[in-house]
């Protein structure tokens, strides 16, 4: 029987939150829906939790499988989900009642919407606010796709809710798990509308200490390695949004790649995969700040370079480029 939403919840090892999000998607004021959840292999009580909670509603099923990754787990989930519209959720995050009959209400009223998006609060690890995604990431007006991709994410995926007819022309998730939200969003916008609700926080981001952006920084620097291929890729699949970029608007994004792995290669001390990144991102964009980066990775000027790298990583100033990050992983 065909229903309205379906929400796809690919889960790894997140016991302490699972429950308080399944919940949360249940006790929505909108009752047209169902819970498709993956679980992705977790070791520990997340799908006993998830299971006990479908014993009392039977709008959530929860399906196993052998740790995949999230790209996989989300497109099975698509694959078994019923719903015109889908939302993809997190399974540490938290949704407010009324998400659902916003976003469908938005949907419902642009039928040239290939997705609804909005604000999305961050939490800390026990629920608390502690500050809100368009603050750090304000939405870029003018041809979305085109800017998403010049940029940096400023669609936070917890707020996400797409039509799968506009799923279905785009194609599954695909890409690295830790830009494959950030690569389906730029996609859909080539189908359809994107609507935001800008005044509306439709979801909560929770940052822990277990989530996957605060990995080893040899994995940041691959995930943005990765991120440049799958950007270049995403050019190939669909060359008419690279003409509607230009190439200087594609080498500067290429560059920033470049750039944000070598700083934080530099980080780690690694001054020489730092240099040859630096020296990429000059090429790519010869501007005065990838001219200097790439100087800063000679000796002795890393003796200064690495404190101040540092000092920008704590503090995590919005300067430069830096909150131009690659969009979290799933499973964050």
């Amino acid at each position: 029987m065909p229903i309205q939403v379906s929400y796809v919840v690919a889960s790894y090892n997140h016991e302490k939150y699972v429950g308080e999000l399944l919940r949360s998607i249940l006790e929505q004021n909108y009752h047209d829906f169902e819970i498709v959840m993956i679980d992705d292999g977790s070791m520990d009580r997340t799908v006993e939790i998830a299971r006990d909670l479908a014993a009392q509603d039977a709008r959530l099923q929860v399906i196993q499988q052998e740790n995949s990754g999230v790209v996989q787990a989300r497109n099975r989930g698509i694959q078994l989900a019923r719903g015109e519209y889908i939302s993809i959720v997190d399974s540490d995050d938290l949704l407010p009642a009324d998400r659902t009959e916003f976003q469908v209400e938005a949907l419902n009223q642009n039928p040239s919407a290939a997705m609804v998006y909005g604000n999305a609060w961050i939490i800390d690890k026990s629920g608390n606010r502690t500050g809100s995604f368009f603050d750090n990431y304000p939405p870029i007006d003018g041809d979305f796709s085109r800017e998403l991709f010049s940029n940096y994410c400023f669609v936070p995926a917890v707020s996400v809710m797409f039509r799968r007819s506009k799923l279905d022309e785009s194609g599954p998730f695909w890409g690295p798990g830790p830009s494959t939200d950030y690569l389906k969003w730029i996609e859909l916008g080539l189908f359809g509308e994107a609507v935001c609700l800008r005044d509306r926080h439709l979801g909560s981001w929770r940052l822990h200490g277990e989530n996957v952006s605060m990995r080893p920084i040899e994995s940041r620097i691959r995930d943005y390695q990765e991120l440049r291929v799958a950007l270049e890729e995403l050019i190939r699949r669909h060359p008419e949004l690279g003409e509607r970029i230009g190439d200087d608007r594609l080498r500067q994004r290429y560059a920033r790649c470049h750039f944000m792995g070598a700083f934080y290669a530099g980080l780690e001390r690694n001054w020489k995969l730092a240099r040859e990144e630096f020296q990429t991102a000059w090429k790519l964009d010869s501007s005065l700040v990838n001219r200097l980066a790439w100087v800063s990775t000679f000796p002795p000027l890393t003796l200064l370079s690495r404190p101040l790298f540092q000092a920008v990583f704590k503090m995590k100033l919005n300067v430069f480029l830096l909150v131009r990050r690659p969009p979290r992983d799933a499973y964050e």
